[in-house]
């Protein structure tokens, strides 16, 4: 407490960690998804959370990295600039955006423009 100059002596605490389970048959239809989004997803592609969850899946880092099961952290991305991202959109069932507060203000990294200006010309 003297160390860290605190007036209250601090606690221990107990912590809490999820054990996530699967129930599901790795035969199940699930969808194909990419996720636009930061740092949140990190935990969740070390947990494998997308894998058991999805067919197939991608996170579309920053809307600047492309990472998915086959490259992961540990390997070296592509851009998503240098990609076919209008077809792997199309292909997709699903699309999710998801920002910590943090980064709201930057919500898409221009995702969100580009996908409109595709969609909606003129």
């Amino acid at each position: 407490t003297k160390e860290l100059n605190l007036l209250i002596p601090m606690t221990n605490e107990t912590y809490s960690y999820p054990e996530v389970t699967y129930t599901g048959e790795r035969s199940m239809v699930r969808p194909n998804v990419i996720y636009i989004g930061d740092n949140f997803f990190l935990p969740w592609i070390r947990e494998r959370v997308m894998d058991f969850t999805n067919m197939d899946w991608q996170l579309w880092y920053y809307f600047d990295e492309v990472w998915c099961r086959y490259n992961e952290q540990d390997l070296g991305k592509e851009h998503v600039m240098h990609t076919d991202w209008i077809a792997k959109m199309n292909d997709a069932d699903c699309i999710v955006i998801m920002y910590t507060a943090a980064n709201l203000s930057t919500l898409g990294n221009g995702f969100i423009e580009q996908a409109y200006n595709h969609f909606y010309k003129g």
